[in-house]
């Protein structure tokens, strides 16, 4: 019998440099600064709350309920784990599913972040009727007083960035060129937008999410998985 061909990631290239990262964690910055003061990011985001919901009908509304399960994290992080899982006991390697379980730990760790900052949802009413007047300006704010609805960021973006980025990864070459690239760009848009019309998140949120996403994938591509030193008991030496 063969021995099992060596495993690698789908790689046509990879970040060699880390001033891009750099730049989108410097934006990152900026936006969250620009949240704690009523500054024209969050009225632009009060703005696009309002005209979404002054302009919503039946039929776009059903749509995006539909588009915005693709950024559902339980289901993608579940399709991730059995690609991983598949990869891992065809070439006989645990490798597949460290890069797995390394990118499951990234992307919670936005859950540490919508707990820290605090923010509303984008059609928070004090008696959760759903309908105006909604929350302004200074409650809308990172670090509000009010309920915490961990608004910020969007790990809807963050799941559509990371995910479908990590399925390229583990399976591109199975793949033809047309669908590694609908899977890196068609999720983000179609939940971005989604978010934003549902009034599930603010822009400001969801441009948070997919700066997030940016720098996770990029980290999750270019780590040497294949080779990186694992402890003895996770794969022991031969």
């Amino acid at each position: 019998m063969c021995p099992p061909a060596p495993w690698g990631m789908y790689r046509p290239s990879t970040p060699s440099g880390y001033t891009p990262d750099v730049i989108v964690l410097a934006l990152l910055v900026a936006l969250s600064a620009a949240l704690t003061w009523p500054s024209p990011v969050v009225e632009l985001d009060i703005t696009a709350r309002d005209f979404f919901y002054e302009n919503r009908t039946e039929t776009l509304t059903f749509a995006a309920s539909i588009l915005v399960k693709l950024g559902q994290g339980g289901f993608l992080g579940f399709v991730a784990l059995f690609a991983a899982a598949s990869l891992a006991r065809k070439h006989f390697t645990i490798r597949p599913m460290v890069a797995f379980m390394s990118t499951l730990l990234l992307v919670g760790t936005v859950m540490v972040l919508k707990f820290a900052t605090g923010r509303i949802a984008p059609e928070w009413t004090h008696d959760d009727s759903g309908v105006p007047p909604f929350a302004l300006f200074d409650q809308v704010l990172l670090f509000s007083d009010l309920e915490r609805t961990m608004s910020y960021p969007s790990g809807h973006l963050v799941n559509a960035v990371v995910w479908y980025g990590l399925l390229v990864l583990l399976l591109g070459e199975l793949m033809r060129p047309w669908m590694r690239y609908a899977l890196i760009i068609v999720p983000p848009i179609a939940v971005f937008t989604s978010m934003i019309y549902l009034g599930w998140h603010w822009v400001s949120d969801c441009v948070a999410g997919l700066l997030i996403g940016i720098v996770i994938l990029r980290l999750v591509k270019r780590t040497p998985w294949e080779t990186i030193p694992l402890p003895t008991y996770i794969e022991p030496r031969v």
